[in-house]
């Protein structure tokens, strides 16, 4: 046997082919280390504390790299307090009662955290060389070698492991909208993705919610879904259709399909949540509120501005008694509200709400909470089409550079500003740079959201324009989509199905007089292209 074929050999059966190691003939092995690493390994184990070895497998659990000391910590703190939405399963119960067991060791006897305990654990394991410390991102890793070799020594089955990661992640989520729990979610975001790719057994309905937040925190909307589909069902069944938990997983599925485009699936399920939230809770309940929210901002989806106006006037009349005028539900109207009065128009009115949203979230919010990097990206919006470019150009930069660094370069919202700086380019007459930042973001939004999201639609649109102005014909024509999927994307009578028909005719005229040997330029303005000679 080769050296490669036993790597290869290695994920299949992991703690057979670490032992064997020591019996390859020594012309193929690596070095002259006469035990296996696997004997290594365990004797590194066998001499750690109980405590350690507990701690050690359920790090292995989780994803190799970020673990941090903040999660275990919040897990201690928060799985007394934590309440399951659905009656546990056996398996539930039994994860939860060992992952108590791990956990309770660390905390002193006023029930308090005990970081200095944890600290000398967690240091014993690494003293050992079974994890290594990043100092530069103040977490831990672990070799994803000896991760896959800790599973062959665990005492415990496979499926109770993984459901001991499963709630010890979802025991640690705090579930408000502050920017430390954000980030906090945020930063797990790998360890969700593991727990959900992982184990033989599916992922509990008592799990979905609070995973959720952390998918939804990340813009991650498709796969988001599989934790939201179906749910609801199920919570009728046990709970009954008019039960607060039952209403929050519908809201949560139609903030998938807003989240992935699918505006017209959104506005059906939002709306049955709306009519039951207003008849059990009543009109100016908070949870009310929400949903009329995102009933309006689905209104803006589908072009229907006027009726969205309408409805967060409304709101945020009522959030303003009900919450106060400096609560962030309220101040998330009023960017709404803002945002509305854009589309229709009105961009002094628009620029006003946006700079008071805007100072207001910078004192409650924090200057880089994902709200408030929201308004300054509507406020910059506002600069564009008041004419305002060098403002707006300046503005839209500092806000992706501030969205990167908190949210990621992938994120939707990211993406959301590196098109908005590409289109300002395009107004202020860099054309190359538009292009460039175009492109990049048309390629991360197919990765990310699809070709038929709509937001990837769009920046199709917008590069194609483009492509035009810089009289680069073949390019533009590449990038055509037939106008059957913008008009079924969209609806007929949208302000982007309009600009596909446009661009589409602009483009063929351009072809025309191309072949027929005239010289022709393209004049653009914010929402099309004009071919002429």
């Amino acid at each position: 046997m080769s050296f490669a074929e036993y790597r290869s050999l290695l994920v299949r059966q992991k703690r057979r082919v670490l032992e064997a190691y020591s019996k390859l003939p020594q012309a193929v092995k690596v070095d002259d280390y006469g035990h296996t690493v696997y004997t290594a390994w365990l004797m590194c184990y066998e001499r750690l504390s109980s405590r350690a070895q507990e701690l050690l497998w359920l790090i292995a659990s989780l994803h190799h790299t970020g673990v941090t000391i903040d999660i275990f910590r919040r897990a201690a703190q928060g799985i007394n307090s934590y309440k399951s939405t659905l009656p546990t399963t056996t398996l539930e119960d039994s994860a939860l009662q060992q992952l108590q067991s791990v956990l309770f060791d660390f905390l002193d006897s006023n029930q308090s955290w005990d970081a200095m305990l944890f600290t000398e654990t967690i240091n014993e394991i690494s003293s050992h060389s079974l994890l290594e410390y990043d100092a530069m991102n103040q977490a831990y890793r672990i070799h994803v070698l000896v991760q896959n070799w800790v599973h062959t020594v665990v005492s415990h089955n496979v499926e109770l492991v993984a459901e001991c990661a499963r709630a010890l992640l979802t025991v640690s989520i705090p579930l408000d909208s502050s920017f430390e729990s954000i980030v906090y979610r945020m930063s797990i975001g790998p360890h969700v993705d593991k727990v959900l790719s992982e184990g033989s057994g599916a992922v509990g309905l008592n799990h979905a919610g609070p995973l959720f937040r952390v998918l939804r925190d990340m813009g991650q909307w498709v796969r988001a879904e599989l934790l939201t589909t179906g749910v609801q069902e199920t919570m009728k069944e046990v709970l009954g259709k008019d039960h607060p938990d039952t209403l929050l997983s519908m809201y949560n599925h139609a903030l998938v399909f807003s989240g992935l485009g699918r505006y017209e699936d959104a506005r059906t399920l939002q709306s049955q949540v709306l009519d039951t939230r207003k008849q059990v809770l009543g009109n100016s309940h908070p949870d009310t509120l929400l949903s009329m929210n995102n009933f309006a901002n689905i209104h803006s989806d589908l072009g229907q501005h006027e009726d969205a106006r309408a409805l967060h006037s409304t709101v945020l009349d009522t959030r303003k008694q009900v919450l106060g005028k400096d609560h962030p539900d309220t101040l998330r109207s009023l960017n709404n509200l803002a945002n509305t009065y854009e589309h229709l128009g009105r961009h002094e009115d628009a620029r006003a709400l946006h700079f008071e949203a805007l100072d207001t979230r910078k004192q409650v919010l924090g200057k880089d909470h994902p709200d408030t990097l929201r308004s300054m990206n509507n406020l910059a919006l506002t600069y564009s089409h008041l004419g305002r470019l060098e403002d707006a150009r300046a503005l839209h930069s500092e806000t992706l550079d501030a969205r990167k660094q908190v949210l990621g370069k992938d994120h939707p919202d990211t993406l959301r500003s590196m098109n908005n700086l590409a289109n300002t380019y395009e107004y202020l007459g860099r054309h190359e740079d538009a292009r460039a930042l175009h492109s990049e973001t048309l390629a991360t939004r197919k990765q990310v959201l699809g070709i038929d999201h709509p937001d990837t639609l769009k920046t199709v649109l917008r590069l194609s324009a483009i492509y035009l102005i810089m009289a680069q014909l073949e390019e533009a024509e590449n990038l055509q989509i037939s106008l059957d999927k913008y008009i079924r994307v969209f609806g007929e009578d949208n302000e982007w199905a309009d600009f596909a028909r446009r661009q589409l005719k602009n483009t063929q005229e351009c072809r025309k007089k191309y072949a027929s040997g005239l010289s022709w330029y393209v004049i653009s303005t914010s929402t099309s292209v004009y071919c002429t000679i």
